[in-house]
């Protein structure tokens, strides 16, 4: 038998969290009765839209609340070292809930979708962002994929989600595949584009290429991308505010670019989507027209990428966090390179999806990064 302190987590409230010791062979029945008996686990109730679930914390998979949920009818059969996250946590959820719902997805370092990797990242190099994200203790943006609602009440499936700490100054990374070089768009379904048709041009010795272009500003002035809640920002609710949520990052081929006395062509179609060796994502690269270095290599459509290939369940507590979307912050030094014209194919290389999010507190954002999915739940303990 092996004896273990468990973290037992259903929400970020104030008792909603409890520490208890118990033999990880322990079938999630005899759990159940346990935390049931203590008056940490509320016994069901649909006529009140409560019914709590073990999460399958070791998943890999996300498609269907059946990889995300232990059903009830076989908790006598799974041990509890079964569904425990890396530091012992044993999350519970509400399946029946019908308003905020928790939310599950397998955590990522960068989005994919065909030919087009996107990632954001805390801004860490204009002034005014290290400043605001210091004022407002910013952590690195938290990437899900795949992810569902956990609750059979509310249906719908997101294509990548983003949560922030409310005010984080943010980086949106490209990757794309090009044959002259390609043209990156980021803009919400309703709010003001962040990105708008700067590309990336290869010199003709590096044509029929991945490389990356990272943005810390909006295309349109030199200002810094933050994320806001969308109640902050005075946004009606509704299908106005899902609007606002929904960013959707593009990136186009370029057959052609001149510019500066050089011109570049290249009639190369995208490669193959071959498998997930793929796509091998490089932060940090520098933003400009010019053509930056990195790897070659390709991606599969939804392919979660690199360290993330191991990635299991994450889960943020639906009544943490509140919608977010993009705005406008500080002075942004980034500067870019002109060209004088370019041949653009208009059908996209890929489209990536992203909902974003934000905590509605930062004790909130610590309960969940360094609670429910951090490795060491006392990392921010004094």
């Amino acid at each position: 038998m092996t004896t273990a302190t468990i973290h037992c987590y259903r929400g970020v409230g104030a008792n909603d969290s409890t520490t208890v010791s118990m033999d990880t062979s322990t079938t999630l029945d005899a759990v159940r009765t346990q935390l049931t008996g203590s008056g940490f686990m509320p016994a069901d109730d649909e006529a009140q839209n409560v019914g709590y679930r073990f999460v399958a914390a070791q998943s890999k998979k996300s498609s269907n609340l059946d990889d995300v949920i232990i059903n009830e009818s076989v908790e006598n059969l799974v041990p509890l070292s079964g569904v425990l996250g890396p530091a012992n946590q044993l999350i519970i959820t509400n399946e029946f809930a019908t308003t905020k719902p928790d939310l599950a997805g397998i955590g990522t370092d960068w989005w994919f979708n065909q030919w087009v990797g996107v990632q954001c990242t805390l801004n860490e190099t204009d002034a005014s962002a290290v400043t605001a994200n210091n004022q407002v203790q910013a952590f690195q943006p938290m990437m899900l994929t795949n992810v569902m609602p956990t609750s059979k009440n509310v249906t719908g499936i997101y294509d990548n989600v983003c949560v922030c700490v409310e005010g984080s100054v943010v980086q949106f990374n490209f990757k794309s595949w090009g044959a002259a070089g390609f043209v990156c768009n980021a803009a919400p379904a309703q709010g003001e584009t962040i990105v708008g048709g700067l590309g990336n041009c290869y010199p003709q010795s590096q044509v029929n290429n991945y490389f990356g272009l990272n943005f810390l500003r909006y295309t349109s002035s030199p200002n810094t991308i933050v994320i806001e809640g969308t109640d902050t920002m005075g946004v009606p609710g509704g299908g106005a505010t899902l609007r606002y949520q929904k960013v959707t990052f593009q990136t186009h081929n370029l057959s052609e670019w001149h510019g500066g006395g050089v011109s570049v062509t290249s009639s190369m179609q995208p490669p193959a989507l071959n498998a997930p060796t793929a796509l091998m994502m490089t932060p940090g690269m520098p933003p400009a027209l010019a053509a930056l270095g990195g790897d070659a290599r390709q991606n599969n459509e939804g392919q979660i990428a690199r360290a993330a290939t191991d990635s299991k369940i994450s889960v943020v507590p639906g009544h943490a966090i509140k919608p977010g979307t993009t705005t406008k912050g500080g002075h942004s030094g980034q500067t870019s390179n002109e060209i004088d014209g370019w041949t653009m194919d208009p059908n996209p290389l890929g489209e990536v999806v992203v909902f974003f999010f934000v905590f509605k507190s930062h004790a909130d954002a610590v309960a969940t990064i360094n609670g429910y999915n951090a490795p060491d739940p006392s990392i921010w303990n004094d």
